[in-house]
């Protein structure tokens, strides 16, 4: 697993409490965190629905991410995007089409968990996260440490729940550590610990490439508040 030695080999957990109000953030922390990423890293960090597992957006990442979870590599992961100032505006920057419904959807529910299907038209995302039909699934998160990580780091970050395919979401630092002690990558992966987080929803899914937007997967996010932002939206 990891190590705090910046530059040096991982050895063993990076476990590092971070408090949910955000206070007492350390930017050299979230420093060395992006550092990490950026080198090939993994990490299991929180969000507002359950602990994720990421690394770069980039082909390397995905492997490294499937490898370490298990996943088959027909399931395109969903990637978190800085929101830059201003998060209806974060697609864009990064080369997907916004219509008119996902725009509406973002100006009232990002930051939130609610995760937008984009088409891709610039193709700057590889494949394992661009799916066949140049989809790309994001959103961005309101939790603290998300928030502050990619204010420093500023790339899209990769994210699917912390575990083993077909296991339980974790909801620890320790039961992430035990998910994937001793696996491929595991020497990789570095643990944010916010404590125990509250059992939540996953993100409700919405897919905005279609003519009519429809929802894919129902969670925190209910078809009512979305249809409230989308009165476009289908089942």
């Amino acid at each position: 697993m990891t190590s705090g030695r910046p530059g040096g080999k991982v050895n063993k957990p990076l476990l590092r409490s971070w408090p949910v109000a955000g206070r007492g953030a350390e930017s050299s922390e979230v420093e060395r965190i992006g550092d990490h990423l950026a080198g090939g890293g993994l990490l299991a960090y929180p969000t507002e629905t359950s602990y994720g597992l990421g690394a770069a957006a980039t082909e390397g990442g995905v492997e490294a991410v499937r490898r370490l979870k298990g996943r088959a590599a027909d399931a395109p992961f969903l990637v978190l995007l800085p929101s830059g100032g201003d998060p209806v505006d974060a697609p864009k920057r990064w080369g997907l089409a916004l219509p008119d419904a996902a725009r509406n959807a973002a100006a009232g529910l990002w930051p939130g968990p609610l995760t937008m299907v984009l088409f891709d038209r610039e193709a700057r995302f590889p494949p394992g996260i661009r799916s066949a039909s140049a989809g790309v699934a994001v959103r961005v998160s309101s939790h603290p440490f998300v928030e502050a990580l990619m204010a420093l780091w500023d790339r899209p970050l990769i994210s699917t729940s912390a575990n083993r395919s077909g296991s339980q979401p974790t909801r620890s630092a320790r039961e992430i550590v035990a998910a994937f002690e001793g696996l491929p990558m595991s020497e990789e992966l570095w643990i944010v610990d916010a404590g125990m987080l509250t059992a939540s929803l996953p993100s409700t899914v919405v897919d905005f490439t279609l003519p009519r937007p429809r929802v894919l997967r129902e969670g925190a996010l209910t078809f009512a508040e979305l249809f409230r932002r989308v009165p476009e939206l289908d089942r």
